[in-house]
């Protein structure tokens, strides 16, 4: 039997069918980047177009400062963003302070999942580039509202699993007709209840549907305890008082469909800081990252970055804000190894 080639392949079939099939190398692979420099370097670049990812941890994890801090990154860089306020918590002021211009974000206050659901296929196909989802757990599902969308009475409303049904197939939808657009979802936790109590079982909202749709899913953490809160000393009035000012996340990739790196990371998140001003502390991230790939040589107190002493994480951290071109130096090496 000869060769057969793809062009024999496609010649062979019908116009309608050929328009069904890509060659692989067709497929769009281009990532887009988070604020995180070592979630970037994991996932090979940031999230990946076509595909959707959760963020999830508990409350006052940053979740949604990072989601707004990565959307002003991609929208400095000519992407489009589109912001879905499920919750009703936009702030225009706070999304400025994170890098985001609110000038230049479609907004919207959808408060269904299927009305949500309808908008997603619309800017999908309108070429949107990112679409962030705050949050899932805020969405109202089918079984709260009539055909007209009005709100029914409390007690015609109860009715098991509906939430993960209509999310389950929301993400479905969705990801059938998308190819183009790197959908965020931010998510909370919740107890797993078909899981034994000792094992933990936590879980982003939305049930097995959601996670199966999921390239990518990311727990954060943080903690609420005042002696690991970030503190400086702040003048109020007269008086110079020691206020906290922001706390340390931890995040660990929990699913990785982009390129199946797994691993965990940390950075600072300020809430409010005179000198750095509100956000994931960047230059800390990859002082933390040089030190743990050998490129950064810390000894007790002391820290050495290519040859220069700095006393403390903090002086190290004020060195490489000081000194830019050193800082883009060992992210270059970084992104090497």
């Amino acid at each position: 039997m000869p060769d057969v080639t793809l062009d024999d392949i496609l010649a062979s079939l019908d116009k309608d069918t050929r328009a069904q099939l890509k060659i692989g190398s067709e497929i769009s692979s281009e990532k887009l980047p988070t604020a995180s420099f070592k979630m970037n370097k994991l996932l090979g670049g940031g999230f990946r177009r076509g595909k959707q990812h959760t963020l999830w941890g508990a409350e006052i994890s940053f979740k949604t400062a990072f989601a707004l801090q990565t959307a002003g990154i991609n929208q400095k860089q000519g992407q489009s963003i589109a912001w879905v306020d499920a919750e009703h918590s936009f702030d225009p002021a706070w999304a400025e302070a994170l890098g985001l211009d609110p000038e230049k974000v479609l907004v919207t206050e959808v408060s269904t999942i299927s009305e949500l659901t309808d908008l997603q296929v619309k800017l999908i196909n309108s070429g949107v580039d990112m679409i962030f989802i705050d949050s899932t757990a805020a969405l109202m599902p089918s079984n709260l509202v009539d055909k007209d969308g009005v709100l029914k009475n409390f007690e015609n409303t109860r009715q098991l699993g509906q939430m993960a049904k209509d999310l389950g197939q929301m993400c479905k939808m969705v990801q059938g007709i998308n190819w183009t657009t790197a959908i965020v979802h931010i998510s909370q936790a919740r107890i797993d209840v078909g899981s034994p109590a000792m094992t933990k079982p936590f879980m982003p909202i939305g049930g097995k549907e959601v996670r199966h749709t999921d390239a990518l899913r990311v727990r954060f953490s943080s903690t609420k305890s005042d002696d690991k809160q970030l503190k400086e000393k702040v003048q109020r009035g007269e008086n110079l008082v020691e206020e906290a000012v922001g706390a340390p996340v931890n995040w660990h990739i929990d699913k990785n469909k982009i390129n199946g790196e797994y691993g965990t990371g940390a950075f600072d998140f300020y809430r409010n800081n005179a000198a750095r001003g509100p956000g994931l502390d960047l230059t800390g991230e990859v002082l933390d990252m040089g030190v743990d790939y050998g490129l950064v040589h810390r000894r007790g107190a002391w820290y050495e970055v290519y040859g220069q002493q700095a006393q403390g994480r903090k002086g190290a951290v004020t060195y490489l804000k000081d000194n830019p071109q050193i800082q883009e130096k060992l992210e270059a090496e970084l992104n090497g190894l």
